[in-house]
């Protein structure tokens, strides 16, 4: 079992998992240590770009300044993200 600052947090595990990568400085989702923002990966980053903007209904932009130019690796994460409308 893990001992450290958050084990006695009333919150949930996978919460205390993200504190523990925030903390690390490594992606909160997968754990990678390249961060794109200050909490998630490129791929991570980009889904919640994705999310964010369907929660928006607003315009999903493919080729924005911050990503460079995605293409077909960008389509095929609309695609499959997961978000219910």
């Amino acid at each position: 079992m893990i001992q450290d600052e958050f084990t006695n947090l009333n919150v949930s595990r996978q919460r205390k998992y993200q504190l523990r990568h925030q903390r690390d400085q490594s992606c909160i989702i997968c754990g990678n240590l390249e961060l794109a923002t200050a909490t998630h990966c490129e791929r991570h980053a980009r889904a919640q770009s994705v999310r964010n903007a369907r929660n928006r209904n607003a315009t999903i932009r493919k080729y924005s300044s911050r990503w460079g130019n995605p293409g077909e690796q960008f389509d095929e994460l609309i695609k499959t993200s997961k978000v219910d409308n």
